[in-house]
């Protein structure tokens, strides 16, 4: 059974929500369908509290506020209990007409929240996060899809990680990454691509460089295998 995933545009809604707070309703996809996920973001001191209105569950989830990775632990959790694979859903949702609340059930997914394995699991030792947030937001998504792909969704990441760093050609405004930061995202990349196949670590330290041209060679050349 196709899983399903929130394309990139929705994405970048999300983080505009767990930026800014507000209330969005998101469109979560797989090749069969669509369904709708209300969510709701309310900064607290130094809390930031989403609330998740999906499939006829209610969820809620709290995060620290300012972390670079919300949007990255939000979607992740959206998509889980979207495929039933967080502990707070029972099976997969399904797509309803109407939207209603359930018991508040936050909290129980923390594990799958703050260190989700395809995230941490990977043998160089290093954590997607250690990269991402050293990164601009566009390279930060291209490198997260590839770095988990293999251990996720596949091609379909693979084709959401073409579409950011598209994007990212696109602007006509590139305002770079430090020096100290493409050093220190430059070694990570190298001991990430020494445990992965060549043109998996080539895509990952190209983008790791800002080299978005030389990454979507590789990634159209993983995409063609």
């Amino acid at each position: 059974m196709s899983i399903y995933t929130l394309p990139p545009m929705a994405e970048q809604r999300l983080a505009s929500l767990v930026t800014h707070g507000g209330a969005d309703t998101l469109q979560l996809q797989r090749p069969q369908n669509s369904l709708s996920v209300l969510v709701i973001a309310e900064h607290e001191h130094d809390k930031l509290q989403l609330s998740i209105g999906i499939g006829g569950q209610h969820s809620t989830l709290t995060l620290q506020a300012g972390d670079r990775a919300n949007t990255q632990h939000a979607a992740d959790y959206i998509e889980a209990l979207a495929n039933g694979t967080a502990e707070t859903a029972l099976e997969p949702a399904v797509v309803k007409q109407s939207f209603t609340t359930g018991p508040d059930q936050s909290g129980e997914a923390a594990d799958m929240v703050n260190h989700p394995p395809h995230y941490n699991g990977h043998p160089s030792g290093v954590e997607c996060i250690e990269v991402t947030e050293q990164l601009p937001f566009n390279l930060g998504n291209a490198f997260k899809y590839v770095f988990r792909h293999r251990a996720k969704n596949g091609r379909e990441d693979l084709h959401k990680a073409r579409w950011y760093l598209a994007r990212e050609q696109e602007r006509s405004e590139r305002s770079g990454i430090s020096i100290g930061h493409l050093q220190a995202v430059h070694t990570l990349a190298e001991r990430i691509a020494a445990h992965e196949p060549y043109p998996v670590g080539a895509a990952l330290v190209a983008i790791a460089a800002d080299e978005p041209a030389e990454a979507l060679h590789w990634i159209e050349h993983l995409l063609a295998a």
